[in-house]
């Protein structure tokens, strides 16, 4: 066929036979409705083949993808190839480093029945020196026959006998000098490979070595982003602690805090306990007189501008019943895609000492204020700069003046007072205000 001998059909004939032109025809004819017949036949075998190579390829890229870790990696692809060229086993496994004389065997498939293993490290030279010297070099090795291979020694064949192997064929993955890796496919009979056999080997090597690298990569990525992350939270944990009050995240849909540094409360509820109150949670434990000003301040945050901040005073109940004063200072943490407030973050601070303070003095001062209109006593505050006074009510009544009647002050005072008594009373004015008394 063009110009290229391919085949040939001889027909013969046991007595002298004189061929005629009608013989010679038939031959010829014979011959090339034979020779379709074999070309149909491996165009169908070539056809069936490739079908059957490319849905292996699949049933590889699933079991690969699927893995998780490098060692699943090689244990899909092992048992996926084993299956498809029906080994009876096949091995994963690498030179040791720092060891050139040993390698080992990390994993293997075994479809052929009570195959003793062969994981675990072995020598180079127990099965033969050639080995490591065509791995360096990059060869895969096709060995259809340990028995007649010239290269093995009758040590080394005993080497073989005892992992049961009559023919391999072993792919290496050179690196850096070094035997990085290799896949080897053994048979407990000799074995004849085929080119095809010998493609999908090395084809299924390099995708092993490629997810066993991928998947150490993402195990490296995963384990820098844990360390990062758990150095996020032991900065973040530090702040928290040296930070005077707690930070919290309140959610305005769900109507409840969905993160906090830390609890609120001295006596705190435990997490359980305020995840079961839900959204009574500050129904529960806000002061009633503070709940309406608290949908305020909510009601205040939904119309916060970018930056702006709100501040909010209210009464806690601790778990035993106690009150507790605290400050929230809120800005918006996250909008929706209209710009409408959906979480706002806050600090909280407790001021029940500062609040109890205030209360107190407002109480003291109460009571001076009866004290003083039950007594008939007026009192005025002057500022010495401004010039500017407060009177009480009875220093108004005392003068015969009503709140507003009169702007209070030094001057106005001093038009009240009698005449004879007058300048006595500008130098008790001015020696309080040069000698303080």
């Amino acid at each position: 066929k063009d110009g290229r001998w391919v085949a040939g059909l001889g027909v013969h004939s046991a007595t002298p036979r004189r061929w005629t032109v009608e013989d010679i025809e038939l031959i010829r004819e014979t011959a090339e409705r034979t020779w379709a017949a074999v070309q149909q036949a491996q165009a169908e075998t070539a056809l069936q083949s490739g079908a059957a190579r490319d849905a292996f390829r699949v049933q590889l890229t699933d079991a690969l993808r699927s893995a998780a870790t490098a060692e699943e990696a090689q244990e899909a692809a092992m048992r996926v190839l084993g299956d498809y060229l029906q080994a009876s086993r096949v091995v994963f496994g690498g030179g040791d480093e720092g060891s050139p004389e040993t390698f080992t065997n990390h994993h293997e498939y075994c479809r052929a029945p009570a195959m003793p293993s062969s994981v675990g490290q072995h020598r180079w030279n127990a099965f033969g020196l050639y080995i490591g010297t065509e791995f360096l070099a990059g060869r895969t090795l096709v060995v259809n026959d340990v028995q007649a291979h010239f290269k093995h020694s009758p040590d080394e064949l005993t080497a073989y006998e005892m992992v049961d192997i009559k023919a391999y064929l072993a792919v290496p993955l050179a690196r850096q000098e070094r035997i990085t890796a290799y896949l080897a496919i053994n048979h407990t009979t000799p074995h004849a490979w085929t080119p095809d056999e010998i493609a999908l080997a090395e084809e299924t090597a390099e995708r092993i070595w490629a997810a066993v690298n991928r998947a150490r990569t993402e195990a490296v990525e995963h384990a820098r982003a844990e360390a990062a992350l758990r150095e996020r939270q032991n900065f973040l944990d530090g702040i928290f602690e040296v930070l005077p009050g707690v930070l919290y995240i309140f959610d305005l849909d769900e109507n409840r805090v969905v993160f906090s540094s830390k609890s609120l409360l001295a006596r705190a509820y435990s997490s359980e306990e305020v995840a079961a109150m839900g959204d009574e949670f500050v129904i529960n434990l806000m002061h009633v007189d503070d709940q309406p000003r608290f949908q305020e301040h909510l009601a205040c945050i939904q119309n916060l501008g970018p930056g702006a901040m709100a501040t909010f005073e209210y009464r806690m109940k601790d778990k035993v019943g106690e009150w507790h004063w605290y400050l929230n200072t809120d800005t918006v943490f996250l909008r929706d895609e209209d710009g409408v407030a959906r979480q706002f973050i806050g600090v909280a601070l407790e001021i029940s000492d500062r609040k109890l303070a205030e209360i107190a003095l407002q109480e003291s001062e109460a009571r001076q204020h009866q004290v003083l209109e039950a007594s008939r006593i007026g009192t005025f505050d002057v500022d010495l700069v401004s010039g500017e006074a407060i009177w009480n009510s009875m220093e108004f009544e005392l003068l015969g003046l009503q709140p507003g009647e009169a702007l209070p002050g030094a001057e106005t005072f001093f038009r009240h007072v009698h005449p004879k008594d007058l300048a006595g009373a500008r130098a008790s004015w001015e020696s309080a205000i040069h000698k303080g008394s």
